[in-house]
C-alpha cells in the first residue's frame, strides 16, 4: 500500500514533466530575417518591400498560430519568422554597416529591400554564408556573379522593354528620350536595357543621364527633351518624385509626347493621387499586378486575394514591390519545409539557428539519409530545385538563381470607378493578351494645334499630332477645330 502511495506522486511528477516537454516542443522557434531598407531619405520608393514582408508574416501567423511545421524523420517542430528591420537612410555606406550589424547579431537570412545596393548586400551576405533573397532586384549582374547564397524572384529588367518599344515604333515614334539616374544602379541598368530594346526596334535614342533630384537639374533634362522636336517618346528610369516633376515640367513646356513610361510611380496609388490627370496613359513595368491571377498558392491564394489582404493591412493597394517581398517569405518557407524531410532533426530541439548552422562550433545537429547534414546548404538546394506556383507567378530559378518563371507586364494608368467614385489606377496593358482595358498608344496630344477657320482636323491622326489640313479651293470651314470642309457651291445652291 505504501509503495502505491509513493508511486502515484512519482507518476504524477513524471506526467507533469512529459507535458512540460511536449509544451516546449510545441512552441515555435523563430528564423531571424534581417532587412535593411531605405525608410528615410530619397530612396523610399522601395520601402514597400518591408510592408510586403509584414503582410506575409501576418498571414503566416494567422494560418499557423503555432508556427509552420518542419517535418523530419524523427521529430516535427514549428517555426515562424522574426523581422529585424534597419534604416540605411538611403545611403550605401550606412546600408553596408547595417547589414554588417545584422550579421553580427546572428540573423539567419538577409532579405533585400533596396535594389540599388543589391550587389554590395549580396557580396556581404554571401561572405557571411547567409542566404540573401531579393524580391524586386532586376539587375541581372547581381546574379551573374553566381553567388551560391543569392536568389532573386523578380524578372530581369531587359525582358520588360521590347514590347513597349514595339508599341512606340507602331505609333510612329521615330525618336525616344531615355532619361535615368546614372548614380543609382537599378535605375541605370533598367534604362540601359531600354536603350538596347529601342535600338533593336530601329528607334533613335536621345539618352540623358543625371545624378541629382535638384529641380534645376530636372528642368535641364526636360529642356533637352523639349528642344528635340523629333523626340516623341519618353522613358524615365527615375525615382517616383522625379517622375512627378518631369511630368509637371513637360506640361509646363507643352511638349507633345506619344508615349511616356516611368519605372517608378505609376503603379503606386498614392503617387497617382498626387500627380492626377498628367499620369493618364503613362506606362510602367511590373513583375506583378492584382489582375495577374493565373496561378495560385496555399497561403496567399491568388493575386486578387493578396491585394485585398495588403489593402486591409496598409489602406492602399500593393504594388509589385510589396508582392515580391511577400513572395520571398513564402518561397523561403516552402524551401524550409522541403529541406529536412529525410533528416533526423531531433538533436536541434527545434532551434531555428541550430537547424541551419549546427552547434556553436558549426557541427551539424541533423542526420540526413543522403549524408548532406548542413542545414543551410539543404535550404539552398531546396531553393535551387524550386518549381512552384505562387500568387506572384511561377518560381523557377535559372542556373544563376534568378527567377525566370514569373510575370512580365506593362501597366498603363487608366480612369476607373469604385463605389461611384472616379480614380486613376494602373491596369495591365501589355502583353495585349492579358490587357484588362484598351491599350492607348499614341497618347492623345494634350497640346494639339488649333485648326483655325479655313482648316480642319486630320481624321486619320486620332491622337492629333499631325498638322491641320487646309481646305481646298472651293471649300470652306468657318469654325475652329472643324472636322471637314464644306463645298462653297453646295452652300451657295442652298442660298
Amino acid at each position: 500500500m505504501l509503495s502505491r502511495m509513493v508511486g502515484w506522486p512519482l507518476l504524477f511528477l513524471s506526467l507533469l514533466l512529459s507535458l512540460a516537454l511536449l509544451s516546449a516542443a510545441g512552441g515555435k522557434s523563430l528564423f531571424k530575417v534581417g532587412i535593411v531598407s531605405s525608410v528615410t531619405g530619397e530612396l523610399t520608393d522601395w520601402h514597400e518591400s518591408v510592408e510586403g514582408w509584414e503582410v506575409y508574416k501576418s498571414k503566416l501567423d494567422k494560418e499557423y498560430p503555432l508556427g509552420f511545421p518542419i517535418i523530419g524523420n524523427d521529430a516535427t517542430y514549428r517555426f515562424s519568422f522574426e523581422l529585424n528591420i534597419r534604416d540605411d537612410e538611403s545611403n550605401l555606406q550606412k546600408h553596408e554597416a547595417a547589414v554588417a550589424d545584422l550579421i553580427s547579431e546572428g540573423v539567419d537570412f538577409i532579405a533585400n529591400a533596396q535594389p540599388n545596393f543589391a550587389m554590395e548586400e549580396a557580396l556581404q551576405s554571401n561572405k557571411a554564408n547567409l542566404i540573401n533573397i531579393h524580391g524586386v532586384t532586376s539587375n541581372t549582374a547581381v546574379f551573374e556573379r553566381a553567388l551560391p547564397n543569392v536568389f532573386g524572384l523578380a524578372q530581369p529588367m531587359e525582358r520588360f522593354f521590347p514590347e513597349p518599344m514595339k508599341a512606340f515604333k507602331d505609333a510612329n515614334v521615330d525618336k525616344v528620350a531615355i532619361v535615368y539616374r546614372g548614380d543609382l544602379t537599378e535605375l541605370r541598368v533598367a534604362c540601359k536595357a531600354a536603350v538596347q530594346a529601342a535600338e533593336a526596334k530601329g528607334l533613335s535614342v536621345q539618352e540623358i543621364s543625371y545624378t541629382s533630384s535638384d529641380p534645376e537639374v530636372l528642368y535641364g533634362v526636360t529642356r533637352q527633351v523639349n528642344l528635340s522636336s523629333s523626340t516623341l517618346g519618353l522613358v524615365g528610369c527615375t525615382l517616383s518624385a522625379e517622375a512627378h516633376q518631369f511630368l509637371n515640367k513637360i506640361h509646363e513646356m507643352r511638349k507633345p509626347l506619344k508615349g511616356i513610361m516611368f519605372t517608378n510611380g505609376p503603379a503606386n496609388h498614392t503617387w497617382l493621387e498626387e500627380v492626377g490627370e498628367l499620369a493618364l496613359n503613362v506606362l510602367t513595368p511590373a513583375s506583378w499586378h492584382k489582375d495577374t491571377d493565373d496561378v495560385t498558392d496555399f497561403l496567399m491564394v491568388d493575386s486578387a486575394e493578396y491585394s485585398r489582404l495588403s489593402y486591409s493591412t496598409w489602406g492602399r493597394p500593393p504594388t509589385h514591390i510589396a508582392a515580391g517581398a511577400s513572395a520571398c517569405g513564402y518561397v523561403l518557407q516552402k524551401a524550409l519545409e522541403a529541406a529536412f524531410t529525410t533528416c533526423n532533426i531531433g538533436a536541434t530541439e527545434g532551434n531555428a539557428s541550430a537547424l541551419l548552422f549546427g552547434d556553436r562550433d558549426g557541427k551539424p545537429l541533423i542526420d540526413c539519409q543522403d549524408g548532406k547534414n548542413f542545414g543551410k546548404q539543404r535550404v539552398i538546394d531546396a531553393l535551387t530545385d524550386t518549381y512552384m506556383d505562387t500568387f506572384f507567378g511561377k518560381i523557377v530559378f535559372s542556373p544563376i538563381r534568378q527567377n525566370f518563371g514569373g510575370h512580365m507586364v506593362i501597366l498603363q494608368v487608366k480612369k476607373k470607378t469604385a463605389d461611384l467614385q472616379p480614380y486613376l489606377g494602373p491596369s495591365i496593358a501589355l502583353p495585349r493578351g492579358k490587357a484588362i482595358q484598351d491599350f492607348v498608344m499614341p497618347m492623345p496630344n494634350r497640346y494639339p494645334e488649333i485648326c483655325k477657320p479655313g482648316s480642319f482636323i486630320n481624321e486619320f491622326d486620332p491622337g492629333r499630332y499631325a498638322p491641320c489640313l487646309i481646305c481646298q479651293p472651293g471649300d470652306f470651314m468657318d469654325q475652329v477645330d472643324g472636322t471637314y470642309c464644306d463645298s462653297c457651291l453646295m452652300v451657295s445652291s442652298f442660298n
